[in-house]
């Protein structure tokens, strides 16, 4: 009898130490559970809304419960500092400053648009604005689209498709392929003229660019007149060198859709006569040439010729004006140098005294050679 209450009192202790293992080991979870699910010093606690299943949760919206949310939970929920909050700042400066960004383009009779209704194909189309400003959407009608933005012309679409009981809520996209009216001409001494069209805000350097800059004749004026006031004549001088804040505001001038900018050539000085290199020379840049810079343009004189008797003929509104210019004071030093415009001439005439000089010394030496070789030949 006692040898069978020996194995029952024996099992009763294996049971007895288990439980005692068993308790502790759910004490100690217990324990776990309960420090992870405690509030931790300066950690704010998620209301109890955000772990509801299908409920939708944000800022400044109301819950499941019908209250509404505190609007920096996200911030409170994670333990975010300032930091983050600068960094929501710096993208809120972002998005006013594209606020703020100039407006888009507005169709204009003739272009052409792009029109995608989301997950609706049939109503998607390239449609082009008529002459009236309008466009004729398939089973909804006319919508007038001139003078507004792509944005406001997606909203006009969408709103003709409620209207006419097509859809509910669209989601209506328009792209401007093509902008009929909005070019810009660029004619003159350019590189590529031609109409090139102007998608966005452009200045005058802008354009020069996309036009592949000033030609090699080109001078430093150039007009620009707005489709709006034809009548009115813009003149802007560029710089071509060292740029200063004057140069670069007249070159950040801003451009209009439909302008016309046309880059004036520049001036020719004709230098003709008795010179080295006669020819004649653009005025780069329209930077006005003097009478020395222009001789040293062409060479330089010959020994033959009449500078004290050069001539520049300028033409006029009365005509053609010849003056007499004196060169050889220019040259020296002692008369004033003067300052050629576009289309001048400057005549250098031959002097004949020079040249009859030149003559007789000549074939005084060459008859002085022969009668030393006859002399030297008898001897």
């Amino acid at each position: 009898m006692d040898m069978a209450i020996t194995p029952i009192r024996r099992m009763n202790k294996v049971f007895k130490h288990s439980s005692q293992w068993v308790s502790r080991l759910v004490l100690v979870a217990s324990v776990s559970v309960c420090t992870l699910l405690a509030p931790v010093p300066g950690v704010a606690q998620l209301p109890e809304t955000m772990g509801a299943p299908n409920a939708p949760a944000t800022a400044g919206s109301p819950s499941a419960t019908g209250a509404p949310l505190p609007e920096n939970n996200a911030n409170a929920a994670f333990g975010q500092s300032g930091s983050e909050a600068t960094t929501g700042q710096v993208e809120n400066g972002n998005a006013a400053q594209m606020a703020q960004a100039p407006a888009s383009l507005q169709i204009s009779l003739g272009d052409l648009l792009e029109i995608t209704v989301f997950d609706t194909p049939e109503l998607s189309s390239r449609l082009r604005v008529n002459n009236r400003g309008d466009i004729l959407l398939p089973l909804a009608g006319t919508v007038h689209v001139e003078g507004l933005t792509a944005p406001e012309a997606a909203q006009a679409i969408g709103k003709k498709l409620v209207e006419a009981e097509l859809m509910l809520t669209p989601q209506v996209t328009v792209f401007i392929a093509e902008y009929a009216t909005q070019g810009v001409t660029m004619a003159g001494e350019i590189r590529s003229p031609g109409v090139y069209p102007l998608l966005g805000p452009r200045t005058l350097l802008d354009m020069i660019t996309m036009a592949g800059g000033l030609g090699d004749s080109a001078s430093k004026t150039i007009s620009i007149v707005h489709r709006s006031d034809p009548s009115k004549v813009i003149t802007v001088r560029m710089n071509v060198g060292v740029q200063t804040p004057e140069s670069f505001a007249a070159e950040s001038f801003p451009i209009q859709p439909g302008d016309t900018i046309f880059v004036a050539r520049s001036g020719v000085v004709y230098v003709v006569g008795d010179l080295k290199v006669p020819g004649g020379y653009q005025v780069e840049h329209n930077n006005r040439l003097t009478l020395l810079d222009a001789v040293a343009l062409a060479g330089g004189p010959t020994p033959t010729s009449k500078l004290w008797d050069a001539r520049l003929i300028r033409r006029t509104e009365h005509g053609r004006e010849e003056l007499q210019v004196d060169l050889k004071k220019i040259l020296y030093g002692t008369g004033p140098d003067m300052l050629l415009q576009d289309g001048d001439i400057l005549f250098v005439p031959v002097s004949q005294r020079k040249v009859y000089t030149a003559t007789a010394i000549t074939a005084i030496i060459g008859a002085a050679t022969q009668y030393a070789l006859y002399k030297e030949s008898n001897q």
